[in-house]
């Protein structure tokens, strides 16, 4: 039986796993775990749980609820600096555990006056092994362009195979311009192929951009500036990086990546190469959630205008016209089991919708949710800052636990039916 190991389940980002859930879920046990952001726990074959801090630990947790390690992630090449990790390790299914881990500071700049300043931030992939031993460390290549950030991501890393393990990895590059480049790092640290998504200069993107860089270093502000005690601003934490998603349809997987801004591609993997598949420009900003891969080789993705998009996996071209469309935008990624009804949230409604792209099902929920949907066999689990709801396929309502006050990290789900979720104060809740 598969298990949770990766962000949002898998690499096709489709937020399920298949397990019978329990209908009334029971605390087993809580556990502090210091102040996460929106990394969601990871499950590996044998139940143990990890997930990563702010203050930048991985931590191993047993099924049990005991500490089985903790680790800081130290980064040699920036003075044994202790980075920010905020999303989700993943385990790739050779055991190991990899996770992205950022230097975000702002130094005097020796080149210019004393009141020069210089942003750095600039991430590494790591891997360790399951008992908690460092494996190897890749620094994300760099700009020469001193006023550009970068190369760094907020994301989780989306590790694919089992004898040749390779991480795919958007890099993001902010400043006058913005670029992003897709990376693979093999199973010895190595980078092995890089590749540019999109590039976008100053002088045609003026207005966009500035709105962009904004957007991009707010949340990054406000985690190096504070003192987190809580997760109590959706506004002041929502990152608007790139996100891909895998479509493991033959030995040459279909890695799909979308910028956010005004590129979404996808790519043929065959190692060591990535060879473009098929690109959708748009004139307009397209803000819009992590993408998502169906088992029937359909993409989707919820946009900030409302629209729920759907694309052929294969060519890119749009599916299910005309889409639906929201009132507001859409919050979190698509989630569907067979294609057949596909789940999301737009502000405070869990909505399902069939293959038609009709509503067939809605349900509105109290407080607020900026993570994703968990879906098992049988149950939906939506993490807000009311409490944690759980629902029955057609969305009618089974229980509510208003004891957990969530909404950032989003629940996961084992293979043995256990429920994990993190609430707004960083305590780590298992239910069965």
């Amino acid at each position: 039986m598969s298990s949770w190991k990766q962000n949002n389940s898998n690499i096709s980002n489709n937020g399920y796993l298949a397990v019978k859930t329990a209908d009334k879920v029971q605390t087993k046990w809580s556990l502090d775990i210091g102040d996460c952001f929106f990394s969601e726990p990871v499950v590996d074959d044998n139940g143990i749980i990890y997930i990563a801090t702010l203050k930048g630990e991985l931590i191993a947790i047993n099924q049990d609820g005991s500490i089985k390690w903790r680790n800081f992630v130290i980064n040699v090449a920036d003075n044994n600096s202790k980075g920010i990790i905020t999303a989700s390790p993943s385990i790739g299914n050779d055991g190991n555990i990899y996770v992205i881990s950022t230097i975000c500071k702002t130094i005097k700049d020796r080149r210019q006056d004393d009141e020069s300043f210089l942003k750095i931030r600039r991430s590494t992939l790591f891997s360790y092994t399951p008992s908690g031993n460092y494996r190897w460390s890749c620094r994300f290549p760099s700009s020469s362009n001193s006023q550009i950030l970068g190369g760094y991501s907020s994301l989780a890393p989306k590790v694919y195979g089992t004898e040749n393990v390779v991480v795919f990895v958007p890099v993001v590059y902010i400043g006058k311009t913005y670029s992003v480049d897709l990376i693979v790092v093999n199973k010895f640290g190595n980078l092995v192929h890089s590749t540019n998504l999109s590039h976008y200069p100053e002088a045609n993107n003026k207005v966009a951009l500035k709105a962009l860089n904004s957007a991009l270093n707010k949340p990054w502000d406000y985690i190096s500036d504070n003192n987190i005690t809580s997760l109590d601003s959706k506004d002041n934490l929502t990152f608007s990086e790139p996100s891909i998603a895998i479509l493991d349809d033959s030995a040459s997987p279909t890695i799909i990546i979308d910028d956010k801004f005004k590129r979404f591609g996808a790519f043929k993997w065959q190692y060591p190469i990535l060879t473009p598949l098929w690109m959708n420009n748009f004139d307009e900003t397209r803000e819009s959630t992590a993408v998502a891969v169906f088992s029937n080789k359909i993409i989707s993705t919820g946009l900030k205008d409302g629209n729920l998009s759907f694309y052929n996996a294969e060519t890119g071209r749009e599916e299910s016209m005309p889409w639906h469309k929201e009132k507001s935008g859409i919050d979190s990624p698509p989630v569907s089991i067979t294609g057949e009804h596909v789940y999301f949230i737009a502000g405070n409604y869990l909505n399902a919708i069939d293959s038609q792209s009709k509503v067939y099902r809605q349900h509105k929920f109290s407080g607020e949710c900026c993570g994703s949907l968990a879906v098992s066999d049988n149950h939906i689990f939506l993490s807000t800052t009311d409490g944690l709801y759980v629902f029955s396929h057609d969305l009618q309502p089974i229980i509510t636990n208003k004891e957990i006050h969530g909404g950032f990290s989003s629940p996961v789900l084992n293979s043995d039916g256990t429920v994990y979720v993190v609430d707004a104060k960083f305590t780590l809740w298992a239910l069965g």
